[in-house]
Formats: structure tokens, C-alpha cells, sequence
């Protein structure tokens, strides 16, 4: 009768730790897919801030083309006025 109890206990010992074990697992996992997940969210916030400083870089040399360009229409309007220069403009 003892025997039986005892294999009974038994049975019911690693019945209650493989569940207990996967628990452990499931849990252990979630944690790994939560750690992959957050090192992704962080992974791409930083993409995006370098495309962000890029972005910036590209208007800030933008706008400075365009007041060199600028610049440089009004010294060539001054060097028109003046009649240093000939106009663009050719008969046809």
C-alpha cells in the first residue's frame, strides 16, 4: 500500500514539475521576446534619429545653396546694371 502511495506521489511529483518546468520556459521565453523586442523599438528610434540629423544636414546645405544663388543673381543683376556684363538674353 506504501509502494502505491509513494508511486502515486511520484507520478504526481513529475507530472507537477515538467508543467512547473514549462512554465519556467514559457516564462523564460516571453522575457527573451520582450528584451528582442525592446532592443528593436530602441534599434530603430536610432535609425530614425540618423535619418532625422541627415534630413537636417541636407536643408541646412540647401538653404545655403540657395543664398549663394541668390547672391550670386544679385552680383550678376549689379554687373548687368552697371553694363559690365552683357544680358543672357540672345537675339534670335
Amino acid at each position: 500500500m506504501i509502494i502505491i502511495a509513494l508511486l502515486f506521489i511520484g507520478m504526481y511529483v513529475y507530472a507537477s514539475f515538467s508543467v512547473y518546468l514549462d512554465k519556467l520556459k514559457l516564462k523564460r521565453i516571453y522575457k527573451e521576446e520582450m528584451k528582442r523586442e525592446a532592443l528593436r523599438v530602441e534599434e530603430k528610434a536610432r535609425k530614425q534619429e540618423i535619418r532625422n540629423e541627415k534630413a537636417r544636414q541636407i536643408d541646412a546645405r540647401r538653404e545655403e545653396i540657395s543664398r549663394q544663388f541668390l547672391k550670386l543673381n544679385k552680383i550678376k543683376q549689379e554687373l548687368i546694371m552697371k553694363g559690365k556684363i552683357q544680358s543672357e538674353q540672345s537675339p534670335v
